[in-house]
Order: structure tokens, then C-alpha cells, then sequence
């Protein structure tokens, strides 16, 4: 991983700023998501098909179904040459073409419907930002200051679809899970390095705001990174680490419920005599040392895996 995060205590730091640093004794320094899928189906299968045949048909074919994507928004070769861009939207066709196959295998509603969305964010793309793309002159120069500049018009919508796209991927996880696709470990280990780290450390930080009191900013800035933390997650296919990925999603999901959620003000420590402070202070730094624990472990499996993959 790209570096090894520092994780701080929170209630150790409130407890210190309510009775000074010699008032307690100094401390050293992800839970498995609710099934959100009914078991109910399309009305024109007989015999009905299951969540678990629906999830099935989702897990072996959707993945591979998307596997040219990240190809089909890279760059066409290395030598910074303008991406063929009508090329990349015909190779994007053939990828909804596929993603509409496998979506009429599954007749649950639910899965279908999350499918459909994954679907629908895709057609946008082509319909939207290829043509734009393939509309902006070579050579064009952009106004940074000019908020109508073709550029920053085209990128914009990019991140909007591909934020629908991830919203989407989002709740065809938490109805099926992972899918299998020939993503290799190097590439796993890539989002790991990038999207999960950064997530990461805006949960740190979050954890930070309520080492510093700031109970509101901390519980929200912490729902985002979660969020973030589990989207990053569910990029990575390969079993192994993934499995490590989910152990420290799992963690971080804990923490914020039984820790974020539940913090002492430091008005509310303030009024706790002594004895009453310890208790808190060691109850809520287990909860954090449990959290560490996960996350030094998880962080130096990924680390074994990444390593290997070179």
C-alpha cells in the first residue's frame, strides 16, 4: 500500500482536553452488510427465478461483461497521440450490447433494476460524451476560467456518469456481492494504492474532527469516507484481496457505528467524575485498538499480496 496510515485514538484526545494530559492513563496508539435483496420476481418466469440464481448468472457473467471498459477509456497507445475517439465509442456499443444479455438473463426485479441502471449510465456515456469528445477540435486550447470550455463541459458529465455508473455498481453489490472478471492482482493492488488509500485517509481525518470535539463534522465527514472506502472496495475482484479488503471495511464499519456515532461530547465528559472518565476512555480506546488491530492486519496482508504481484 502506498504508506502505512497513522490511526489516532479519538476519545483518548477528548478525554486529555477535558482534564489535561495527566488525567488518564495514556493509551496506545470493515461487520457484514445487511442482505437488502427480497427473495421476490419477475412475473413471467415459471418457475420463478431466485435471488441466488439471479445473483448467480450476475457474478459469473457481469464482471466479464465490463472487462474491455477500463481499455476502452485509456489511451489508445503511449505515445500521447489523440484517442480515437469514434473507435472508443463503437468498442463502448459492444460493451452495452453484452451488459444487455446478461441483464436479460436476470428476471428478479431488484438485481434487474440495478443492472439496468449500470446499463443506462453506460448508453448516456455514449450518447454524450463520445460525440462530445469527437466534437472538440485537435489542438483545441481551454480557458481554465472559462467554465464553458469544451473541455471542462465534457469532463464534467464524464464524472457524472461515472458516478451513476458507481452508484449503480453499488447496489448490485449489496444484492450479489462480487462478480468475477480477469482483473489480475497488479491491478487490484492499483485501486488499493489509489482510490482505497485515499478514502482511507479521509476517514482518518474524520476521525481527527472528533478527536478535536467537532462530533457533527467528524460523524458526516466520516459517512462520506466509509461510503468511499466500500466503493473503492467493490472495484477489486480478485478473491484474495478483496477478502482483505472487506475484513478492513468491515472494521471501519464498526468503528463508525459503536465509535463515531456514539462519542461523548466533551461537554458530557466534562460532567463524568474520574472514575466515570476512566471507563469511558477504556471503553471506547478498545473499540479503537480493535479497529487498529484489523486494519495493521488487513493492510499487511494486502501489503504480502501486492508485493508478490510485483
Amino acid at each position: 500500500m502506498r504508506t502505512s496510515l497513522k490511526r489516532v485514538s479519538a476519545i483518548t484526545a477528548l478525554a486529555i482536553a477535558v482534564l489535561g494530559a495527566t488525567a488518564c492513563t495514556p493509551m496506545t496508539s470493515p461487520r457484514d452488510e445487511p442482505a437488502g435483496a427480497s427473495t421476490a420476481t419477475g412475473p413471467t418466469e415459471t418457475p420463478a427465478q431466485t435471488l441466488m440464481e439471479a445473483c448467480d448468472t450476475v457474478t459469473a457473467e457481469w464482471g466479464l461483461a465490463l472487462d474491455p471498459w477500463p481499455s476502452v477509456q485509456g489511451p489508445d497507445n503511449d505515445t500521447g497521440a489523440r484517442k480515437d475517439f469514434a473507435l472508443a465509442q463503437t468498442r463502448h456499443e459492444a460493451i452495452v450490447t453484452e451488459l444487455h444479455a446478461v441483464a436479460d438473463k436476470v428476471t428478479v426485479p431488484e438485481v434487474h433494476a440495478a443492472l439496468e441502471k449500470t446499463i443506462s449510465a453506460h448508453q448516456q456515456y455514449i450518447d454524450e460524451v463520445w460525440p462530445a469528445l469527437m466534437a472538440i477540435p485537435e489542438g483545441y486550447v481551454a480557458d481554465p476560467n472559462d467554465p464553458t470550455n469544451k473541455i471542462f463541459m465534457v469532463s464534467k458529465e464524464d464524472l457524472r456518469l461515472k458516478q451513476e455508473m458507481a452508484d449503480a455498481d453499488m447496489e448490485r453489490f449489496d444484492l450479489c456481492g462480487p462478480v468475477k472478471n480477469s482483473q489480475t492482482t497488479a491491478q487490484a493492488c492499483e485501486i488499493v494504492d489509489q482510490d482505497w488509500v485515499d478514502a482511507a485517509t479521509k476517514y482518518n481525518q474524520a476521525s481527527s474532527l472528533i478527536a478535536a470535539g467537532d462530533l457533527t463534522g467528524g460523524q458526516e465527514a466520516g459517512a462520506t469516507a466509509l461510503h468511499q472506502i466500500k466503493a473503492a472496495m467493490i472495484q477489486v475482484t480478485v478473491p484474495e484481496v478483496f477478502a482483505s479488503l472487506d475484513t478492513m471495511y468491515q472494521a471501519y464499519q464498526v468503528y463508525y457505528e459503536d465509535g463515531f456515532l456514539t462519542m461523548p461530547t466533551t461537554e458530557e465528559l466534562a460532567k463524568l467524575s474520574l472514575d466515570e472518565l476512566h471507563a469511558v476512555t477504556e471503553k471506547y480506546d478498545g473499540l479503537f485498538q480493535d479497529w487498529d488491530a484489523a486494519l495493521t492486519a488487513g493492510e499487511a496482508d494486502v501489503k504480502s499480496l501486492c508485493s508478490s504481484a510485483g
